[in-house]
């Protein structure tokens, strides 16, 4: 007979063998558990330790603003996270461009307060605090000191805060905030407000330049201009439009050529067209929106009450018009921006007999009333014609209702200039790009951190 082995001893080894597996599953989960509850006490501190130091920066950001407005010092706590460290990084500029002169407001650098906490890192700069990580776009936790108000006919308000000291220190720490310095900037040689016309541009260097981008389109409706991305790397430029303001004529012809000038101004609808796209030339216009074209050469009605609001044209070089008619229908305006020559010979009609005061041409310094090409015939024109760097040639029988504003106006033939009276009163207010705003100020305070 063959010999087997008993069930007992069968019944004996798995029951060794069952605990050692038992054993060995209760070990590999306890590890688990062990490791499982060593990520959640990790995350559980890393997420106290973050809020710990939002708090003590949102603490620290409040106690510099009181540096800006007349305290001389303030006491600053860090806890929670891994250390503070102030860094090189971040320039301010900003000038006050009217064309052919550019002033410059203020250029400093502000530096950044990086507070590091794990693989996250919270930035104060200038007023300003910022998460940033490595899942995406730094996210605006307080907005920097630079403030926007459309009351007040448009004023922005810039604390340029400049941390000073090449600060570091481990965390949890204790030190004071000082202010060492502070001064003011004016937009205008004999430090005065408001502006009067051109514009404001605000560029900022910042290895954080995503981040102030974000501010600057979410609250201050700033036009930018030029990207993080583009032209230099890590730089954005802001653009601010100061209007030109136009308060009427006591007359048909103002020869003066110190008179508010408006290249600045057909610049930057020049800079706002980028292509020239617009064939506007025996076109009815139905949009409130500004048209791009090369040249007018035919018919064109302004429609303003389809188009719901005004019309504007930039025209990049000539307005040649014979025998044909520029008109608005509706209650609002047309506005042509002239960076060329302007002919207008037959019958042309430029304008509204019933309102003159409905359209406008602002000429450049390039621009003129044409006298090569003549401005002969019986043209008729109803309207403002204003440009103090430019010149205007009136020939023929020329007929203009309404006001002209040139450095020098020549007559030749016997043109008929009638002021309208509805001029005197008239206010025109015509901005660039960017949002409009009249007052500037602009104040720099220089921030020393110490220990205790």
């Amino acid at each position: 007979m063959a010999w087997r082995p008993s069930r007992g001893i069968d019944r004996g080894v798995s029951t060794v063998l069952g605990y050692v597996l038992i054993a060995g599953f209760v070990a590999l989960g306890t590890t688990s558990l062990v490791l499982v509850g060593m990520a959640v006490v990790k995350d559980t501190s890393d997420r106290i330790g973050l809020t710990q130091a939002e708090d003590a920066l949102e603490r620290f950001a409040a106690d510099v603003d009181g540096l800006t407005t007349g305290e001389t010092t303030a006491g600053f706590r860090f806890q929670g996270g891994d250390e503070i460290r102030v860094i090189e990084d971040g320039q301010l500029r900003i000038v006050h461009d009217q064309g052919d002169t550019e002033t410059e407001v203020i250029d400093t650098s502000l530096n950044a307060l990086v507070y590091r906490i794990g693989d996250t890192r919270l930035v104060y700069q200038s007023g300003g605090i910022w998460r940033v990580d490595d899942t995406g776009e730094p996210l605006l936790l307080r907005p920097p000191s630079i403030e926007y108000r459309a009351t007040d006919e448009g004023t922005m308000l810039v604390d340029a805060i400049r941390l000073k000291s090449d600060y570091a220190a481990d965390v949890p720490v204790a030190g004071t905030a000082l202010r060492v310095n502070q001064s003011q900037a004016y937009p205008t040689t004999d430090q005065s407000n408001p502006l009067e016309n051109g514009t404001v541009r605000a560029t900022i260097e910042s290895q954080f330049c995503p981040a102030w981008t974000a501010y600057f389109e979410q609250r201050t409706a700033g036009a930018v201009v030029e990207g993080c991305d583009e032209g230099t790397t890590n730089q954005l430029t802001v653009q601010f439009s100061v209007p030109f303001v136009f308060t009427g004529a006591d007359k048909a012809v103002i020869e003066d050529p110190t008179a508010t000038p408006v290249t600045w101004l057909v610049e930057a609808k020049h800079d706002a067209c980028g292509e020239m796209g617009d064939d506007v030339s025996g076109e009815e216009l139905t949009e409130s929106r500004l048209y791009c074209t090369e040249r007018i050469t035919g018919k064109i009605t302004a429609n303003t009450t389809a188009a719901g609001g005004d019309i504007e044209i930039y025209v990049d070089d000539t307005i040649d018009i014979k025998n044909s008619d520029i008109t608005v229908t509706g209650a609002r305006n047309l506005t042509l921006y002239v960076n060329g020559s302007v002919t207008s010979n037959g019958n042309a009609v430029i304008g509204n007999q019933s309102d003159p005061t409905q359209t406008r041409l602002f000429f450049s310094a390039n621009a003129t009333m044409d006298k090569d090409s003549g401005n002969t015939g019986t043209p008729d024109i109803y309207g403002l014609l204003y440009g103090p760097e430019s010149s205007v040639y009136l020939g023929g029988d020329t007929y203009v209702e309404g006001a002209i504003v040139a450095a020098n106006v020549t007559e030749q033939g016997s043109p008929n200039v009638v002021h309208d009276e509805d001029f005197e009163d008239l206010r025109i207010v015509e901005a660039g790009a960017g949002p409009p705003f009249y007052y500037l100020n602009v104040d720099r305070t220089d921030i020393d951190l110490r220990d205790r």
